[in-house]
């Protein structure tokens, strides 16, 4: 004997079969939005490439973020800042860029580097003249890190700076400079002022003066620069640094 309540009626199965292509007919619609919706599209986009790049450098973030671990960076070129009264002595000794190696967490060290560029510091406010071995130090070290410097000391030379004045003559610079008259300055003498040193190596102070590009009479501010006795420049202060100069033609 066939037992009929064995089998679902007709009207449910015609009820489920309609519930089943409502569902299906609902996803399809949001899938449509989505692929079409160009919010969506970026969206999706933007979560599958996190999810591509987390599992490719699992490792490495791991590594870097979340390792409780000690690490060292090794940072190249850092600046240094040197304190001293440039005004009262000229410095040498002291490089412009030192290399660091800071340790620390990872993640301590990159909130440091984040705060703005590492900074070197050489403090030799309170040294007086002469040679001076000095400590470098990272500024503003955060405790949870160590700095290791290279190098980690350095001679610092201070030479107290000296002012004389010096007689100021003109150096024209031209393809034909017998066209020219001597040119007038409108300043004779100027202060320099240097080591002890360098003010002995000066020679003369000349206002270089162009004329290749001028064809009449022409003013201009000539740079002023200090020779010494083989003609090479010297690394001074020189006050004023221009002076202004008038330049004519001679009379044919």
């Amino acid at each position: 004997m066939i037992d009929n309540n064995s089998q679902p009626p007709m009207g449910k199965l015609h009820l489920i079969y309609r519930i089943v292509r409502l569902i299906f007919s609902k996803l399809s619609k949001m899938v449509d939005h989505i692929i079409y919706s160009k919010t969506w599209a970026a969206l999706v986009s933007l979560v599958a490439a996190v999810i591509i790049c987390v599992s490719i450098n699992y490792d490495v973030i791991g590594t870097q973020l979340f390792n409780d671990q000690s690490t060292t960076v090794q940072i190249n070129s850092v600046e240094v800042d040197t304190l001293y009264d440039s005004e009262k002595y000229d410095l040498t000794g002291v490089p412009s860029t030192v290399t660091v190696m800071l340790t620390g967490k990872a993640t301590d060290i990159q909130v440091f580097r984040a705060k703005g560029e590492v900074k070197v510091i050489c403090d030799l406010r309170k040294n007086q003249e002469g040679d001076s071995v000095v400590q470098l130090e990272v500024d503003n070290l955060p405790s949870e890190l160590d700095a290791k410097i290279e190098p980690a000391t350095v001679t610092a030379h201070l030479a107290e700076r000296v002012s004389k004045r010096f007689s100021v003559s003109a150096e024209l610079y031209a393809s034909n400079s017998s066209k020219w008259n001597t040119p007038t300055l409108d300043t004779n003498s100027v202060t320099i002022s240097g080591t002890e040193e360098q003010i002995d190596t000066i020679r003369s102070v000349k206002a270089i003066i162009d004329a290749s590009n001028q064809t009449g009479d022409f003013e201009t501010n000539a740079t002023l620069v200090a020779y010494d006795s083989k003609g090479e420049t010297v690394d001074v202060q020189i006050e004023p640094s221009t002076v202004k100069a008038e330049v004519s033609l001679k009379n044919e």
